[in-house]
This record gives C-alpha cells, structure tokens and sequence, in this order.
C-alpha cells in the first residue's frame, strides 16, 4: 500500500495523528501537493489543531486559487480559530468555485453567529444610529445584511477579501483606524461596498 492511500486510511479510523505524520513525510519531497496539504489540514482540523490547519489551507489555497476545497479547508481553519468574519469570506469562496450544501449550510450558520455577536455589542452610538436609520425606513439588521449581499455579490470586493497581503494590509491598521482613510485600496473597497449597497 502506497503511502497515501496508508493515510488516508488511518484517516478513516480517525487516527489522526499517525496520518498525519505520513502526510509531512509525503510532503517533504512533495511540498506543492495540494492534495495532500489538503488531507493534512484536515487532520489537524478533526484534531481541532486549528493553526497548523490554517498554514495548510492558506498554502493550499495560494497553490491552487481555484480550488474549492482548499477554501473550504481555509474557511474550517479560521471558522476553528474564531475568525468569523474571515471564514465567511473563505466559505463564499469556496461555494462560489464548487457549490456545495455543506458550504452553504457554514454560510448561513456564520451569518447567524456574527448577528448574535453584533446584537452583544454595546457601542455607544448604536443606538443614534438605529434611530437614523430607523427614521429612513431601514433598521441595523437590514443594514447589516444588504453588507452582506453587496460584499459577497461583488467579485471585485471577494478577489480583494481574499488576497492574503490585503487582509495583512487590514489587520496592520487595526491599531490605527486613521491611517485606512490613507490607503487607496482600502478606500477603493470601501467605495464599491457603499456603490453596491441596495436599499
């Protein structure tokens, strides 16, 4: 039995571990397998292993763009990490490559997760802009989900959403807001979600 279909079969039995080590020993003459980076992360996924699973997703996915599994093994990963928002993205990504009810199903399952997050939120001025927002006919929740469907009906926004040296672009401003009224790409994103938003 070939090495592969040895882990493979260990996979089955839920060992993990041991598939996983025959994996890294396949890899270490094949790194750009994307099959078997693929398997690997999976592995460390069931083994809620969640960092190890993104760094094999994320290659995964540079390897092969246009592959719906390794977005749906890079949604999982950060799913796994508490990364909602991001994993939406990938999990959009994902079905929109290879359609899919699992894909689907994660989808709706984020967007319900990160509505009961937003509804935690106590910001101070949540509630004048509700009242704004009210007062033209449009509640948060309608808000909220027209981002949605104007984020993920774009392609230009998705290509954007999913390129790793824009998303570390992002996360660097985190701790300076300012500096993204700077950034031409940044603005350029923000721009087409506002022109997209349909009331």
């Amino acid at each position: 039995m070939e090495q592969k279909e040895q882990a493979n079969s260990l996979f089955k039995e839920g060992k993990y571990e041991q598939a996983i080590k025959i994996y890294s020993d396949i890899l270490e003459s094949e790194s750009d397998n994307t099959t078997i980076l693929s398997n690997r992360s999976l592995c460390y996924i069931k083994m809620e292993q969640y960092q190890e699973a993104l760094q094999d997703a994320v290659k995964c996915t540079k390897l092969k763009s246009d592959w719906g599994k390794a977005w749906g093994r890079l949604g999982a990963s950060l799913y796994g990490l508490n990364k909602l928002d991001e994993s939406l993205v990938a999990y959009n990504k994902a079905n929109q490559l290879e359609p899919n009810q699992i894909y689907q199903d994660m989808i709706e399952q984020i967007k319900n997760e990160v509505l009961q997050v937003k509804n935690k939120m106590e910001i101070p001025d949540l509630k004048n802009i509700s009242e704004s927002l009210k007062s033209e006919g449009l509640n948060t929740d309608q808000l909220f989900n027209t981002m949605f469907d104007s984020v993920m009906s774009n392609p230009q926004i998705m290509e954007k959403l999913t390129n790793p040296e824009f998303q570390a672009k992002v996360l660097s401003m985190q701790n300076n807001p300012m500096e993204a009224f700077k950034d031409k790409d940044i603005m350029g994103l923000m721009g087409e979600m506002v022109k997209n938003m349909k009331f």
